[in-house]
Parts: C-alpha cells; structure tokens; sequence
C-alpha cells in the first residue's frame, strides 16, 4: 500500500512519458527553443569583457579543441577575487599553449605516418595500421604528457586553495554586514 498513492501514479506517468520521448528528439527541442531565446555569439564577435556580466564560454578552437573562456571581472572585485581570475587565466592560456602544440605535433607525424604507409591502390590505411602509429606517439610523448597532468593538478590546486580562500572571505564579509 503506498502512502502517496498520487504522488506515485504521477511519478510512474512521468516516468512513462520520458521514455517514450527519445533522447534526439529531446535534443532536437531542447535546441530550438534555445536557438529562439539566446543570441548567437562567435569569436568572430567577441564580446567586450568590459559588457558582459557573466563568464563567456566561446566554441572550441579549430586546433586545440579547448573552449576558451572570457572571464567576466565584477565592479566590486577582491584582491583574493582577481587573484583567482587571474591564475584562471595563466592555468587557461598554459593549457590552451600545450594543446595547440601537441595537436599540431599529432597531426604532422600522423599526416607522416599515412604517406610512409600508404598503399598505392589504398586511399586510407586500416585500424590496425593506425593503431601502431597511435602507440609510438603516446610511447614518443608519454614524458611531455606525465609533465603535462603534474603541472595541471599544481594549478588546478592553487585554483582549488584560492577559490576556498575566495569563498570564505565572502562568508566572512557577509557576517559583518549582518552583524554590526
């Protein structure tokens, strides 16, 4: 016997509509309605940072795959708080650097790698091949790569430390302001 014989019967016919609605046309509906309420911004157009009152994620860049992000500065901005923008961005654009160098490397030696191997009848090489030329590049870099995650998680905890400090200074602020 359920206690919540409603509330139940309505979750089950929520539930039931859900599945039967499918994941693309969820998708495809969820994009129009957005499409209609947001404006469409590119880096072609890249807000000033100075007008905009929210971070900005942009697409992702052709080379690196990373979004870059515009960093919204607030009015009333803290030493603490700038601090932590600031290190957002150095960590930002030192990520951004290495995967633009390692995928132009990728590319080059993948492009490399197809020419030496490649079949004259043959317009693409199999996963097999392929799979030997993906080994001897992460063999090749896996020092660039295990430099690459120790400096991430170095920065990612001074963001971490610095983003608590940020958090507490507010708590504290707000206390004040409370309590006179």
């Amino acid at each position: 016997m359920a206690i919540f014989p409603n509330i139940s019967r309505n979750i089950r016919r929520n539930f039931n509509n859900i599945q039967k609605l499918s994941i693309a046309q969820y998708s495809s509906e969820h994009r129009i309605k957005r499409s209609k309420n947001q404006q469409k911004v590119g880096f072609e157009s890249k807000p000033n940072s100075n007008q905009i009152n929210s971070d900005y994620i942009g697409p992702p860049d052709k080379i690196s795959n990373l979004r870059p992000v515009l960093r919204y500065i607030p009015k009333d901005e803290t030493p603490i708080e700038k601090e932590l923008r600031l290190k957002r961005i150095a960590a930002e654009e030192w990520n951004q650097t290495f995967w633009t160098q390692h995928n132009q490397k990728f590319v080059k030696e993948k492009q490399a790698f197809i020419k030496a191997n490649k079949e004259a009848e043959e317009d693409t090489l199999s996963a097999d091949k392929m799979s030997e030329f993906y080994k001897s590049f992460l063999d090749s870099n896996w020092k660039s790569h295990f430099q690459y995650n120790r400096e991430w998680y170095k920065k990612n905890f001074e963001i971490l430390l610095l983003s608590y400090r940020t958090k507490f200074q507010l708590k504290r602020w707000l206390k004040l302001k409370t309590n006179p």
